[in-house]
């Protein structure tokens, strides 16, 4: 991770029916690279990047498996067991697989970034007076 003094990889988000912690560690950044990369004309499966992921999902070029595998991976390196990350992504992906807005881009583009650069939850770590909810 690229990340700052005291930012983290994991993050909450609102997603689906309520708030979940998301991570993408080594071993979910390594399937997620391979789930959403491709084959090659001899038949191998090319892994792409995790930075190339970001700017697809950034650039509105992404694919269906970039934002849904990334979901699911980081539900489960927030702690959520795999089976039910899949249930999930099962009642909540489908609507987005279907082409309806869901807000699953963002989320994903927040999980990733969090993942390359840190998070720092700045209300939750601040000192009594700083980093204050605008009013």
């Amino acid at each position: 991770m690229l990340a700052n003094d005291g930012a983290t990889g994991r993050i909450a988000l609102e997603w689906a029916d309520g708030e979940f912690a998301f991570e993408l560690r080594s071993k979910e950044i390594e399937e997620l690279q391979r789930l959403c990369g491709y084959t090659d004309k001899s038949g191998n499966r090319i892994p792409v990047g995790i930075a190339v992921i970001y700017q697809r999902l950034n650039l509105g070029t992404w694919s269906a498996d970039d934002v849904l595998q990334t979901i699911r991976l980081a539900l489960i390196g927030g702690g959520m067991n795999a089976v039910e990350a899949k249930r999930k992504l099962d009642l909540y992906g489908l609507p987005f697989r279907a082409g309806q807005p869901s807000g699953s881009e963002a989320t994903a583009i927040a999980i990733i970034g969090a993942a390359m650069f840190g998070y720092i939850d700045a209300v939750k770590d601040a000192t009594p007076g700083e980093a204050e909810a605008p009013k």
